[in-house]
């Protein structure tokens, strides 16, 4: 169970998909879901950089795209965003959604991952 918690270790394409939806679900039940889903977005990106800060840039990616999906839910909530954030909102949209497609679709530099 710890190793779901600590920024150590490498997990694959296929994990961090899977990890993804569990931990979007968590967010909304516990709130621990954020801090996962960071853990979860630096353990993918590990394994396919050695640059420590695209490693970094990477840990809000998953926290981002979970929290706007659930805002985004709301048809409300969704005008308001759009509204009042309008083009700042889609530019960080679509910086780290290009970066999710990295992390979820382009293979790593290891073949074995134990995290």
């Amino acid at each position: 169970m710890k190793k779901y918690f600590v920024f150590k270790d490498t997990i694959s394409g296929w994990s961090y998909f899977w990890r993804m939806w569990i931990q979007i679900i968590l967010i909304a039940a516990f709130g621990l879901g954020l801090y996962l889903l960071a853990v979860t977005s630096y353990k993918r990106a590990s394994p396919m950089t050695e640059r420590k800060w695209l490693r970094f840039l990477a840990i809000p990616t998953l926290p981002i795209i979970g929290t706007l999906n659930i805002l985004m839910a709301n048809e409300s909530d969704a005008d308001y965003l759009m509204n009042n954030l309008g083009p700042i909102l889609i530019i960080v949209i679509l910086c780290y959604l290009g970066i999710h497609v990295w992390l979820l679709f382009f293979d790593s530099m290891k073949v074995e991952h134990m995290g």
